[in-house]
């Protein structure tokens, strides 16, 4: 869903999506990608693909699919619904915030099902 708060003028001077994608791309060149839920993953396929880019052929792990497992009665797994049952701060519609507590999402989680390590989860060697 698109940000009612953010308008086009917002964004004139800003760079485009093919002026960040280097950075993008370089950022992620040497490992795995973690986000809660796949949208991140389809927002930036999509842009990719629209823009006529090369998508980005890291494996993605999906944090909210570990809390599915970790936690299976909740009634949802937003962030902002998770977070606060965690104990842990969140201050949502902020790209960095989110990234703080979905990390902080897997290595809860990790903990509770009986991960030994959270690379072998990112390198998606089930060893719980």
């Amino acid at each position: 869903m698109i940000n009612p708060q953010i308008k086009g003028a917002d964004a004139r001077d800003e760079p485009t999506f093919k002026d960040i994608y280097p950075k993008i791309k370089k950022s992620v060149a040497c490992g795995k990608v973690v986000s809660h839920t796949r949208f991140d993953e389809d927002v930036i396929r999509r842009a990719c693909e629209r823009h006529g880019l090369p998508t980005l052929q890291n494996p993605w792990r999906d944090s909210l699919a570990l809390s599915r497992c970790a936690w299976p009665r909740e009634p949802s797994y937003s962030l902002s619904k998770i977070a606060p049952k965690l104990g842990i701060r969140y201050n949502p519609h902020n790209a960095g915030e989110d990234a703080r507590v979905a990390a902080e999402v897997v290595l809860r989680a990790a903990r509770v099902i009986g991960i030994k390590r959270v690379n072998d989860w990112l390198r998606g060697v089930r060893n719980f």
